[in-house]
């Protein structure tokens, strides 16, 4: 906005601070004067807000950063003053506030009306101010309703004299109570929220706080249910029932007969219980603090209105509720994962704040216009199946989209993802897609369905090398040519496709490693060509049938988790159950994990004590997350070094080199390998004091720390070793294989020795040491950076080696021989300070030398210019 730059300058310019309990009377006016400025930025930025010109992004702007300028933190309260209708005072976030203004209103003007500026003083002596002002609001809402109405407002405003800064801290009509809204929140609550919130959260003896119906003033009441005697009676006539207190309709006649009921029956009461409502407050407050919340399958969930006061949630899943509405998490712009599968939403364009979701999922629902999408930069997984959903134009600016379902959608049309390079999973299967040619430059994608859509060739999708997967099942697709030059494609379903069998063996000959699934009756053939006790297993595992149905054989093939017995020897049949999550083949006879390289929905692995020694088909199984080889013969990670989500790897016990491990960690920093936790514990068992504390400042662990913590300590790139432990061995450093910098100046290390083997050893800086020796140095390749000024080192025939060096300090040492240095062809920066060299001939050829610190030695002046003068680019200082 052009017209805050002038406010922002006044706000700044408040007068030097001075004690609040001494502020002058022309120092209050001061700030006061201060204080209208400010109401009047606030009345302009409201009305931005309310300003249909403007545009949402600029708007969003003032959302997440300009409130800032003059509201003390996102969780300044505003109290509710949009909806006139609204009876009871709700109080909100100042973001949310803020972001009701544009949700409310086609457009809206504020203006405010100063009545009074007051001086409150504290306990403490420090100064705020309370402003008394009428606040006029006028302006059509989105509904169409024209809205004019005048309120008596309030803000509360603290002063930091010592910073110059006055804050908003509160805008109210009525004073908050914070303990008062809770209540009200809790008690408004329907009983299915009740019993979410409620469950296992016990406020009082043994009392759920599920139980709590009504919070009252000192007292709560509970449902009680309470059994009643009932007593009546009732006359049979002409087969019907009569009351007794109707008799004189009969007209004197008598009835057939007559029945006597006793029965009793049960209501509801409320119960109260008067007693302390500290534990229920302090409850509720840890409530509105829940960062996930899942009601998945809990259709008595209507409305998701209890969830507007989670300002923190970052995980919702209302997925198969009755819920109808999004409006009331509108203003939960923290939420990253959504899940609003198989509900009665119809309408998500409220949700245009919440533009940090990562995770979108509404499948089976009714929606058609997902133009808000287009706000979601930061959104890697969205799934739409089964909507109305027509128009994807929006998802063109969502470049970070990693997976994406639209199948069951009336979408013809995939131009808006031809940008989406990040694409990995494309499921449009059921679509009115007809041409793929939008998809040839997604060079990381990796499965594609587009079963039963109006494809009828896969020219398009020719060039993606990375694709593993393709599902053209009910098309009218005839040609599996185009698929011959994808290396990495595994499967291909084109059941009930035109697809001839003799085209698809000539395709089998010709690329023997592929899958092809081209038969309608293919997956009753798979079954029926299991043997016995791989049908026992499954339909153990799946509670179905050993002649199952047609159904029944899908929901096998869609297992989430299976665990394989120890008289398997063949992992094959595993391939078919492309669904797999967790997998556990520990103990098996099984040496070959080739039929799971097409397990792409593979999250945890189990092959402890197997044959098992090669990875490789796990190399693009990109959801593994976690991987047991313990007990294996396996000795080589490479085949891992591209899986991003991959964590953890148990692999104790066996031959796993450190190297391998360095080298996994390198592509996947993410990723810790657990594979020496008994010698680690020795090892942290033999530190002294003073080193476990050298290891505590550089990461976090326990006194006696875990399995874990030992090898996050062991997996420590840089160390510096600060000069008041006074160390003097490195002895310690054994464990540290992956250490890429040591700095380790002015301690009381005499011996170098220990580093010898810490090969990824890049940067040392060892300066001011009793160290004569660099022996131990002599095969670290990659170091880059050395440092031994001060030290007694004379000899550096060790290093003569070691060609990366690019930084080189070995002032104030004894060395006077410049000889090994030579060869140094990728050397940058050598000091020889205060040392006894006098010739420095071998640096003449080392065209990389840009700068040379040369004072206090025995160099002559000519050597000096001679060297300037064959490398004109080195820098010298020299005196």
């Amino acid at each position: 906005m052009k017209r805050t730059t002038l406010f922002i300058l006044l706000l700044f310019s408040l007068y030097a601070a001075k004690s609040q309990t001494h502020l002058k009377e022309n120092e209050i006016k001061d700030y006061e004067l201060q204080i209208g400025q400010m109401i009047r930025y606030l009345q302009e930025t409201l009305n931005f807000i309310g300003d249909p010109a403007n545009s949402a992004h600029e708007k969003d702007i003032i959302f997440k950063e300009s409130y800032a300028k003059i509201f003390k933190d996102e969780h300044v309260q505003v109290e509710d003053d949009l909806d006139e209708s609204r009876s009871t005072p709700i109080n909100k976030d100042v973001q949310s506030y803020l972001k009701d203004i544009d949700f409310f209103y086609d457009n809206v003007n504020f203006t405010f009306d100063i009545q009074a500026i007051s001086r409150i003083l504290n306990d403490k002596g420090e100064t705020s101010f309370k402003v008394s002002m009428v606040r006029t609001l006028s302006g059509q809402t989105i509904t169409g309703n024209v809205v004019k109405n005048s309120t008596k407002r309030f803000l509360e405003i603290n002063l930091d004299a010592d910073k110059k800064e006055l804050m908003i801290v509160s805008f109210y009509t009525t004073k908050p109570n914070v303990k008062d809204e809770l209540y009200t929140w809790w008690n408004s609550m329907s009983k299915p929220w009740k019993d979410y919130f409620g469950k296992d959260r016990y406020i009082h003896d043994s009392v759920e706080l599920s139980q709590v119906n009504l919070i009252l003033e000192n007292s709560f009441t509970t449902l009680t249910k309470q059994a009643t005697a009932v007593q009546d009676s009732f006359m049979i006539v002409n087969h019907d029932t009569i009351a007794m207190d109707r008799i004189d309709e009969l007209y004197g006649h008598r009835p057939d007969t007559v029945i006597f009921i006793n029965d009793t029956i049960y209501q509801w009461i409320n119960d109260t219980i008067i007693t302390d409502l500290t534990p229920i407050y302090e409850t509720l407050r840890q409530l509105t603090r829940l960062t996930e919340v899942n009601v998945s399958g809990n259709e008595s969930i209507t409305d998701l209105s209890p969830l507007s006061e989670l300002s923190d949630l970052r995980i919702l899943n209302c997925s198969n509720t009755n819920v109808s509405d999004i409006n009331p998490i509108r203003n939960l712009n923290g939420i990253k994962e959504l899940d609003i599968s198989n509900t009665k939403i119809t309408d998500i364009s409220n949700l245009k704040y919440a533009n940090i979701v990562q995770t979108f999922k509404a499948d089976d629902n009714k929606i058609k216009d997902i133009s808000i999408v287009e706000y979601f930069k930061d959104l890697n997984y969205l799934s739409l199946s089964n909507t109305e959903v027509s128009d994807i134009s929006s998802l063109s600016g969502c470049e970070n989209l990693k997976a994406l379902n639209l199948s069951g959608t009336l979408v013809n049309d995939l131009t808006s993802m031809a940008n989406l390079t990040h694409l990995h999973d494309i499921n449009i299967s059921n679509t009115y897609i007809s041409d793929l040619s939008p998809l040839k430059g997604l060079e990381n994608l990796n499965s594609l369905n587009i079963e039963g859509t109006q494809v009828t060739d896969l020219d398009g999708i020719a060039d993606l090398k990375g694709l593993n997967e393709i599902n053209f099942s009910n098309t009218k697709v005839s040609d599996l040519e185009a698929l011959n030059g994808l290396p990495k494609l595994t499967i291909i379903y084109c059941d009930n496709s035109l697809v001839t069998r003799e085209n698809a063996d000539r395709f089998r000959n010709l690329n023997p490693d592929k899958l092809v699934i081209n038969e309608s009756e293919a997956l009753t053939m798979w079954w029926n060509g299991l043997p016995s006790f791989w049908k026992t297993l499954l339909v153990e595992q799946t509670n179905t049938n050993m002649n199952p149905s047609k159904e029944e054989l899908h929901s096998i093939i869609n297992v989430r988790s299976l665990k394989l017995t120890h008289y398997i020897h063949d992992a094959e049949p595993v391939s078919r159950l492309t669904n797999l999550e967790y997998l556990d083949i520990s103990g098996t006879k099984i040496d070959d994990l080739s039929p799971l390289s097409v397990l792409h929905n593979l999250k945890t692995l189990n092959i402890n004590n197997t044959a098992i020694n090669d990875l490789t088909p796990l190399s693009n199984n990109n959801n593994l997350r976690e991987l047991h080889i313990q007990g294996t013969g396996v000795k080589s990670l490479k085949p891992l070094h591209q899986l991003e989500n991959l964590r953890k790897i148990y692999a104790e016990g066996i031959n796993l080199s450190s190297t391998e491990v360095y080298e996994l960690r390198k592509e996947q920093r993410q990723v810790t390998v657990f594979y020496q936790s008994d010698e680690l514990r020795l090892w942290w068992g033999n530190l002294n004091d003073t080193w476990r504390d050298i290891f505590a400042a550089h990461t976090l662990c326990n006194t006696n720390p875990t399995d874990e913590q030992l090898q996050t300590i062991v997996n420590i790139e840089e160390l510096t070793i600060d000069p008041s432990y006074m160390v003097y061995t490195l002895e310690p450093l054994s464990q540290m294989y992956f250490i890429k910098k040591l700095v380790v100046n002015n301690n009381q290390i005499q011996d170098l020795s220990p580093l010898s083997d810490k090969y990824f050893l890049e940067t040392l800086s060892a300066g001011g040491n009793p160290i004569d020796n660099i022996a131990p140095l002599s095969n670290l390749s990659l170091l880059k950076e050395l440092n031994i000024e001060n030290t007694p080192v004379s000899d550096l025939n060790p290093v003569t080696d070691l060609k990366n060096i690019k930084i080189l300090n070995i002032g104030g040492t004894y060395v006077h021989n410049l000889k090994p240095l030579a060869g140094m062809m990728s050397l940058e920066d050598l000091s020889i300070v205060n040392t006894n060299v006098k010739n420095i001939q071998p640096l003449l050829s080392l065209s990389s030398m840009r700068h040379l610190k040369a004072y206090k030695t025995k160099i002559k002046r000519k050597s000096i210019e001679l060297i300037k003068e064959k490398l004109p680019d080195l820098n010298v200082i020299y005196y």
